[in-house]
């Protein structure tokens, strides 16, 4: 489903769009159909509507292609092949394993053919449009505006091992302080300090949440992001908690900040980042885990593939079939020492599944990262069990990437097992991965949702933080 527009496996954690063309040379420029121009239909996905555009342009007898998905705020993803043979036209998107095959019409205005990504076909008729695709954005009611009854401060930061320097943003409480203070930290994928995602600022809703209720929050741009310094290249989680150690070094050291009350909220991928700081860095004082897996990586991809293939109606022989797609997929990542012989073997199971080179080759590029290789593989039980800080801990009923079932217990049983003085552990019933209220909890239905964040879930938080933060 076009939901897998999102970058990786753990959500949002993504600014997932690359905003770049790929040129693509066209031996038979001279005899070819004209199919320059704006084409769009729209994809009917259990019952979700989502527009795909490509925008296609020659240039030096070359195409260039890009692609949008408007509904999920998604534009110019680039293509990576484009084809143009007699009356047919093929455009793969190697970056999210989607391609669109289809013939051209005579009357030159309609190409109708299929769209396929994650082993599924979709009818799509592209027609040719001069209009731009453009949805008008839901309402945001959460979002703060100025003035705000609190402190607002750019600040900057070092990580000095990594010669790294983070820019963000510290909100202060009014009042006497000094006040508790938490670190937010997101999920996977290049974010700035709002954690913005599908036309959500995240942290800067929590931020402004939690700044009224009397605690000060530094939220800021990941490394190679907004204002942020460093290369991405070869990062891995452990690579971001470094980065967070200095953040919430930062926090400690400030004037307005209680240094006995300083802690760490972490979304998803940040759901184990916080731990790897709090082990290593004393003046983390408490966790706030949201979505946090309790398994490895590799087991989060093949049952967040599953589950949201039984959500969008899959049969029960084809959830089998994905099952055992992903699993062997996984086997390879985990069980290999080398890149190179990793991406044989995914590339031979793809083949032996009747799956695309187009899409053996993104999922080579995304399984053999430095990042998503350490995802896969790292077991977070130790590392649950080595805290000694109050630690609270949420899942979404209806999350769907990081599922309660799969997750919660193992989470809970790492953390009773641990020196932590107080692990509370509760799912919210009805809310998804971002901790929005949601129907089926598919990453397509984000956008589409007002509410940024749960009241519920903002007020456990804020009212735990002032309650038990202290504890240690």
């Amino acid at each position: 489903m076009i939901v897998s527009l999102l970058r990786r496996s753990l959500l949002p954690f993504t600014a997932f769009l690359l905003t770049a063309v790929l040129l693509v040379p066209d031996a038979g420029a001279q005899d070819r159909p004209d199919v320059t121009g704006t084409w769009q239909d729209t994809l009917s996905v259990q019952g979700m509507q989502l527009r795909l555009v490509f925008h296609i342009e020659e240039k030096d007898d070359s195409l260039t292609a890009t692609m949008d998905s408007p509904d999920q705020g998604a534009q110019g993803i680039p293509t990576s092949r484009l084809r143009v043979t007699d009356d047919s036209l093929t455009i793969e998107v190697a970056s999210i394993a989607g391609q669109f095959n289809g013939k051209i019409q005579t009357s030159g205005t309609q190409i109708e053919g299929t769209w396929s990504q994650g082993g599924r076909s979709f009818p799509l008729t592209l027609e040719r449009t001069s209009a731009t695709a453009e949805v008008e954005a839901p309402d945001r009611p959460q979002e703060p505006e100025p003035p705000f009854p609190y402190t607002t401060t750019d600040v900057s930061f070092r990580n000095v091992q990594d010669d790294v320097t983070l820019a963000g943003t510290l909100t202060i409480p009014e009042g006497e302080g000094p006040h508790p203070g938490v670190v937010l930290v997101s999920g996977s994928g290049p974010q700035n300090r709002n954690a913005e995602v599908m036309g959500h600022k995240l942290f800067l809703v929590l931020a402004d949440y939690l700044t009224r209720q009397g605690i000060a929050v530094l939220r800021f741009d990941e490394r190679g992001v907004g204002a942020s310094t460093g290369s991405r290249d070869s990062l891995t989680t452990e690579t971001l908690a470094r980065d967070v150690e200095a953040a919430a070094d930062l926090l400690a050291s400030r004037p307005e900040v209680d240094r006995d009350r300083v802690g760490i909220y972490g979304h998803s991928e940040g759901g184990w980042i916080a731990p790897m700081v709090a082990n290593r860095f004393d003046e983390v004082d408490f966790l706030v885990l949201v979505a946090p897996a309790g398994v490895s990586g590799g087991d989060i991809v093949v049952e967040q593939t599953v589950r949201m293939a039984e959500v969008q109606g899959a049969q029960p022989s084809a959830l089998d079939s994905i099952r055992s797609f992903r699993s062997r997929l996984m086997g390879a990542v985990t069980q290999e020492a080398d890149s190179a012989t990793i991406a044989r073997r995914i590339q031979r199971i793809v083949k032996t599944a009747g799956g695309a080179s187009s899409t053996a080759q993104s999922l080579v590029q995304a399984y053999t990262s430095p990042w998503f290789r350490y995802f896969a593989t790292h077991d977070p039980a130790p590392m649950y069990r080595k805290v000694d800080e109050p630690v609270l801990v949420l899942f979404g009923g209806k999350d769907l990437q990081v599922t309660p079932a799969q997750n919660l217990e193992p989470v809970r049983s790492a953390l009773q097992a641990s020196d932590s003085p107080s692990v509370t552990v509760r799912e919210l019933e009805g809310l998804n991965h971002l901790m929005q209220p949601a129907d089926t909890g598919l990453p397509g239905e984000y956008r589409q949702i007002e509410t940024t964040m749960d009241p519920e879930a903002l007020e456990t938080v804020a009212s735990w933080i002032r309650d038990r933060g202290a504890e240690k």
